[in-house]
């Protein structure tokens, strides 16, 4: 399906205060005075993504919660109500559309219909179903304390979107600020404004949007939230578009982390039939970055990597650690044993993303996931540090890049395509510097006659609270005593 994002792009950011005065019949200074004026727009997967969408705004003054939704091209619309509540002085608007039609562009306004004050337009394309090619645009850690550092993190994605018009969606893999306060929140909408709504958001929640900063993230999107998951610190959700099906996971919920999510991930991927399962989550089990070796990290990877193991996933995508790591198939902490077929991407730099990346990579049926922390578009970078071995040995790129990272993802049939690209923002150019191809010949599907886990909390108590004891003691002895300290000594 052809997109028009590219043209929205170049509208919304040059002509859209000309578009919210043509179409909000209250003037701008009147919302704005009565707190009507919506800001902090975007667009969510909810549920069923070929017919269903979640909306979230936010207004000073408490209002109609109303989307407007149209057909791409067509005056004709439908109105949408939701509901409104109070947090930290914004009221948050939260609606979804429902009876939606799958693989159609939509355009959509936000406001209030008796002020009659609404956004300007924004854009998504419902999902067309399995056997349509997509893809989609990822960022990671876009997070900061001014409005100039997220101003350069929005011209990351404007490129993005700029070089990939028919991007379905857009992926961010969390920490969006620094401190998660509404002056960070509002620079972020601010900067991105324009961009975020192009097309739909799928959120991660940081750890910066999480821990200790309860109920923000959930103020921020509308998600669908999972039954017995408290939402305190993020939302897990899970969606399909085209062959894949993603999990979307919650790693705040930490030490360890909960028996609920574990649980709800195994139901979530086993007992989907998508030919393509992909992970997206904040904190990295395979990284070179400052977090790796930390307890909170090690301990999640004790416990999601058999997961990820056993349901099949083929991709897991990561934030945190802000530096740029893709590992090999791996499975049981050890390469799978797959097969690469490895050219050089033609005229790269090797010095253009600090010395790493120059080739692309293809696998057949590798038979494991493949882990990338696709750095960050953000201005904070870690350097490579010495991880817990074999994580290192493990990798096919690790490096810093010292420049904001950008990756596309593209699922066609039995093919997957990663791509990351270096940004340099005196040119507002951007430079392929890494490539994974994986070619699937067959597809596992769901499990047949799978046994849902239980996810709520009475039944998983017990469980839950074994595996802290437990976890927290492996880390100590086992990650630390007899992995990190020799190491650290030189002594393996």
């Amino acid at each position: 399906m052809k997109h028009i994002h590219l043209r929205r792009t170049l509208c919304a950011l040059l002509c859209g205060a000309l578009l919210f005065g043509c179409l909000a019949a209250m003037p701008a200074s009147a919302a704005d005075a009565a707190g009507l004026t919506p800001t902090r727009v975007i667009s969510t997967f909810y549920g069923d993504s070929s017919t269903t969408q979640g909306f979230h705004w936010a207004t000073k003054a408490d209002g109609g919660s109303i989307v407007r939704i149209y057909e791409a091209g067509s005056e004709l619309y439908r109105d949408f109500e939701g509901s409104s509540s109070l947090f930290q002085s914004y009221y948050g608007h939260s609606v979804v559309a429902e009876g939606l039609k799958a693989g159609t562009d939509y355009e959509y306004q936000v406001g209030d219909r008796t002020a009659n004050v609404w956004s300007e337009k924004g854009y998504f394309t419902t999902n067309p179903g399995a056997g349509s090619a997509f893809s989609f645009i990822a960022l990671a850690d876009v997070q900061s304390s001014n409005l100039a550092n997220f101003e350069g993190g929005a011209a990351v994605l404007a490129n993005a979107l700029q070089q990939n018009p028919d991007a379905s969606f857009q992926v961010n893999l969390g920490d969006y600020t620094d401190d998660s306060d509404n002056d960070q929140w509002d620079w972020f909408f601010q900067a991105f404004a324009g961009l975020n709504t192009q097309l739909t958001h799928a959120p991660v929640a940081g750890n910066h949007d999480g821990n200790l900063k309860w109920n923000w993230f959930k103020n921020m999107f509308t998600l669908q939230e999972q039954p017995n998951s408290s939402n305190l610190t993020g939302t897990y959700y899970s969606f399909d578009y085209g062959d894949a099906h993603f999990s979307v996971l919650n790693t705040n919920d930490m030490y360890p982390i909960s028996q609920q999510q574990r649980n709800w991930l195994a139901n979530d991927m086993k007992q989907s039939g998508a030919k393509w399962k992909i992970l997206l989550m904040h904190r990295a089990a395979y990284s070179a970055g400052k977090n790796i070796n930390k307890p909170d990290t090690l301990i999640m990877r004790n416990i999601l990597l058999p997961i990820i193991e056993d349901c099949g996933i083929d991709l897991v995508l990561t934030g945190h650690d802000h530096m740029y790591y893709r590992s090999a198939p791996v499975k049981g902490d050890a390469f799978a044993g797959a097969t690469a077929t490895t050219t050089a991407l033609p005229g790269y730099d090797l010095e253009l993303a600090g010395g790493g990346g120059g080739k692309a990579v293809s696998y057949t049926d590798p038979g494991a996931p493949i882990h990338i922390v696709p750095s960050t578009a953000g201005p904070k970078r870690y350097r490579v540090y010495a991880a817990m071995s074999p994580i290192l040995d493990l990798a096919e790129e690790c490096f810093q890049p010292e420049v904001p990272v950008y990756s596309t993802v593209s699922v066609d049939g039995g093919q997957l395509v990663y791509k990351a690209f270096v940004y340099d923002a005196e040119t507002d150019a951007a430079t392929l510097f890494d490539q994974l191809t994986i070619n699937k010949t067959s597809f596992a599907g769901a499990v047949p006659n799978y046994k849902p886990l239980a996810t709520d909390y009475i039944s998983t108590a017990p469980a839950q609270f074994i595996s802290v004891i437990w976890e927290v003691t492996r880390c100590l002895f086992q990650d630390y005593l007899f992995k990190l300290l020799p190491q650290a000594l030189g002594l393996n």
